[in-house]
């Protein structure tokens, strides 16, 4: 970057001999000014300190605001502490008392301003951004959060919105897409609600930065849109135009292919062109630019052809216009006649092959049901029998109630008491046909 008249005459300067030069171009209010300020901001404290001594004059904001935005924390603390030039030993009382004042106010409100903070933040120097906010009271703007941002300064960001209240705009985000912060721009997103603008995602795709165009289009909803992707087309950034090709919410136009082909990025014009709507779009479109360039030609030339050439050819125009229209209709309906006949070509199999899965899945349907009839019946045998050995067990385990003695052979009565078969033919042979426990008769 090429340095201003004054700023070269200051550069020059710097490297002489500060006593010597000072005695010929000494001049407090220009060019000794403008060398504090220098001095200042290129942390050349020993040399701005023999200037406030030797050159009457005193300091502006603009040596503390310089010094503060380049780092020169040992020169901000100089000029904090720096005493007012303004003499108070040889006047009056009066006088003596309005100088206390004008250098009180001095110290305290009139050295700096809201740009020192500013610019500190600006480049990332969080220790400078500190002591001001510790010593000073001018503060900052919410230049300081953006532009930290912008730089990627994500310590001096997450600093200010902790401990200070100006807070941000959008152009937070903005800044730090377009340079590819993406730590800074996931940062603002969840802890700030200022969001971005569709700056963020022109500049991220302008720059190839593809994990910030990604995040900015899944988290903060910004859409992929022709302008970034022509952006990110002029510039050769292919993975980002095939991101945002395949995400893009808006008709294709030439320009992207017109941007990348202008600058020789080829790779991604074969890339477009692959793709049926751009390739229409940009045919269509090099058209329409064609003829709109091509007919006032034809009108300033109108008084040198005779009028049916003038006709012919405006009419050549005009036919070769609807041609692309007629060819774009027949492409369609000859893509819908053949998908509507790929269909019915089709429909036989699908429909085949959809009538054997449902006599499959009805085919195992009746097996489950069998097979499990089957289980349910075995294991009701199963139960039955055990059921039927434990009542006999327990039926053989019972002492007769005549004689108390168990027995293999019992007999049971039509009331169900059981007696074994001795007690039994005891009874009959006395002539006992009745249950001596109920009084009913024997059945055996």
């Amino acid at each position: 970057m090429s340095l201003s008249s004054s700023e070269s005459e200051e550069l020059e300067y710097a490297s002489q001999d500060l006593v010597e030069w000072h005695q010929h171009k000494h001049d407090p209010y220009d060019f000794c000014a403008r060398m504090k300020k220098y001095f200042a901001r290129h942390g050349e404290l020993e040399h701005l300190q023999w200037m406030h001594e030797n050159c009457s004059g005193d300091l502006s904001t603009e040596e503390m605001d310089g010094a503060a935005t380049n780092g020169n924390l040992n020169v901000v603390e100089w000029l904090h502490e720096a005493p007012f030039r303004g003499s108070i030993s040889t006047r009056s009382s009066t006088d003596r008392g309005t100088n206390v004042m004008q250098c009180w106010s001095w110290r305290q409100s009139g050295k700096c301003t809201t740009a020192a903070m500013d610019g500190a933040a600006m480049n990332g120097h969080l220790n400078v951004v500190k002591w001001l906010h510790k010593n000073r009271e001018e503060g900052c703007t919410t230049s300081a959060m953006d532009l930290a941002a912008q730089n990627g300064h994500f310590n001096v960001v997450s600093w200010l919105h902790c401990n200070r209240g100006e807070g941000c705009t959008p152009a937070a985000i903005d800044g730090a897409a377009s340079n590819g912060f993406l730590l800074v721009v996931s940062w603002l997103k969840e802890h700030r609600s200022e969001g971005c603008t569709s700056a963020a995602m022109i500049n991220a795709a302008s720059n190839g930065f593809l994990e910030v165009v990604k995040y900015l289009h899944t988290n903060l909803n910004q859409q992929a849109t022709i302008a970034a992707i022509t952006a990110a087309a002029g510039n050769g950034h292919l993975p980002v135009v095939k991101y945002l090709h395949d995400n893009h919410s808006e008709h294709c136009t030439m320009d992207a292919i017109a941007q990348a082909n202008t600058n020789g990025h080829h790779t991604v014009v074969e890339f477009l062109l692959k793709h049926e709507g751009c390739r229409r779009a940009y045919e269509e479109d090099r058209f329409m630019v064609s003829a709109d360039e091509d007919v006032p030609i034809l009108e300033d030339s109108a008084h040198d052809l005779d009028e049916s050439a003038y006709h012919n050819s405006l009419n050549t125009k005009l036919e070769s216009r609807e041609a692309i229209d007629d060819r774009a209709e027949l492409e369609a309906r000859l893509r819908a006649e053949e998908e509507a006949r790929i269909r019915v070509e089709e429909e036989p199999r699908i429909r085949a092959e959809v009538e054997a899965t449902i006599r499959a899945e009805q085919e195992e349907a009746l097996m489950r049901a069998r097979i499990r009839a089957e289980i349910q019946a075995e294991v009701e045998e199963k139960m039955r029998a055990e059921i039927r050995a434990e009542l006999l067990a327990k039926r053989n385990m019972e002492p007769c109630p005549i004689c108390f003695m168990q027995t293999d052979e019992c007999c049971t009565t039509a009331c169900g008491h059981t007696f074994c078969s001795g007690c039994v033919t005891n009874l009959r042979s006395r002539g006992h046909e009745l249950c001596p426990m109920c009084r009913s008769s024997l059945i055996e």
